[in-house]
């Protein structure tokens, strides 16, 4: 009965974390059924791995192409890459000083239209090179 009780409280814990962040991340949208949260980790995600799924989180790196040394990087909650631009730029900008970057290459997991339209109209943005998805 002990173990039960326990395990219940466990329960409404993880539900009142999945509110909590839910309501952080979307405040005006209801929460969707199938949102579901680790148990002992509250920040980590589902995530998609080669047919399956696992909790986990999806962590960026950015590499100087000239040295190969890692000059960046940032973990995110995002399961896909596509909104991932933005911040890489600001932790290269926070690891370098503000030094500029002129180029950037990436997988197609990056390729979306915000991240077209950023290297477009902003001036500060580096090239893309990014292979299109299939």
């Amino acid at each position: 009965m002990q173990f039960k009780q326990e395990r219940l409280k466990k329960i409404k814990a993880a539900k009142e974390a999945l509110e909590k962040r839910e309501k952080a991340l979307t405040p005006d949208e209801p929460i969707d059924d199938k949102k579901q949260i680790s148990f002992a980790d509250h920040d980590a995600r589902m995530m998609k791995k080669k047919g399956y799924c696992e909790y986990s989180y999806n962590p960026q790196i950015s590499v100087d192409a000239d040295n190969q040394v890692i000059v960046g990087q940032h973990v995110s909650q995002h399961a896909n890459d596509v909104q991932e631009v933005e911040p890489a730029l600001a932790a290269l900008a926070e690891a370098t000083d503000g030094a500029a970057v002129n180029k950037m290459s990436m997988d197609n997991g990056y390729f979306s239209g915000p991240n077209l339209l950023a290297r477009i109209f902003h001036k500060r943005a580096p090239d893309l090179a990014c292979p299109l998805p299939l």
